[in-house]
């Protein structure tokens, strides 16, 4: 292996690097905003607030919401 070659190595690890970090940056902003989704619907359920407005609030279908209320949903994946 020539130096060119180790270089171009290189260059395709930390591309791949930075590939990997974005995705995995990505996918925690996602999960932490399902997440959060999730304890509003919760917490606006406990406040008195319909189901039909927790949907419409937080930009839900209707089923999701009902799963959260109901304790089906226990946290990110099922959003």
């Amino acid at each position: 292996m020539n130096l060119h070659d180790r270089d171009i190595t290189r260059a395709a690890k930390r591309e791949g690097l930075r590939q990997g970090l974005r995705q995995g940056l990505s996918q925690g902003l996602a999960q932490g905003a399902q997440q959060k989704a999730v304890e509003a619907a919760k917490k606006f359920w406990g406040n008195g607030v319909s189901q039909e407005i927790i949907a419409q609030s937080l930009d839900l279908p209707l089923e999701k919401v009902a799963e959260i209320i109901n304790g089906k949903t226990s946290g990110v994946s099922s959003l």
